[in-house]
């Protein structure tokens, strides 16, 4: 499995014929959280507030990349589309399996965690304003199939 993430403006040093040019990760996390709140002894009503988007972190190795990312973190310069691909290998090389589109995304914060023991990296936190998870699956050959999407606009708190 691989991890790779696509700025405009940005050049990585992945060589994947897909993804030429796109930042290699190491890992990334998001997710969201709801609050529920149940009365005891009344678990049936409970109470339910909206859902919370955390900021999509991710973990690299320094590269090409590295000076441009902290011109943004410096700037806070909005990204209109901040596209993460996660690929797995198959008979035709790698296929997406997951991709991941954040929109109007904002470098929220960079990290370098610098260790003699382990190889230099970053980390770094994307806040953004909509997303869009497209899940591809794939048949028993192994062959990806057609997306399954989901977006969430947290501006307007809904699905669209």
């Amino acid at each position: 499995m691989a991890l790779y993430m696509k700025i405009d403006g940005v050049v990585g040093d992945v060589t994947e014929a897909k993804h030429k040019g796109w930042i290699e990760l190491n890992s990334s996390n998001w997710g969201m959280k709801r609050n529920i709140r149940s009365a005891v002894g009344n678990a049936k009503n409970r109470e339910s507030a909206s859902a919370g988007c955390k900021e999509f972190t991710f973990k690299k190795p320094i590269d090409s990349s590295s000076p441009r990312l902290v011109s943004l973190a410096f700037t806070g310069q909005a990204q209109p589309t901040v596209q993460i691909d996660v690929t797995r290998v198959n008979q035709g090389g790698e296929a997406v399996v997951r991709s991941i589109e954040l929109k109007n995304a904002i470098l929220s914060s960079f990290d370098n965690p610098l260790s003699s023991l382990q190889p230099p990296m970053e980390v770094g936190s994307f806040n953004f304003t909509q997303i869009t998870i497209s899940d591809f699956g794939t048949d028993e050959k192994g062959l990806t199939g057609t997306p399954k999407r989901t977006t969430y606009d947290l501006g307007q708190a809904k699905t669209l």
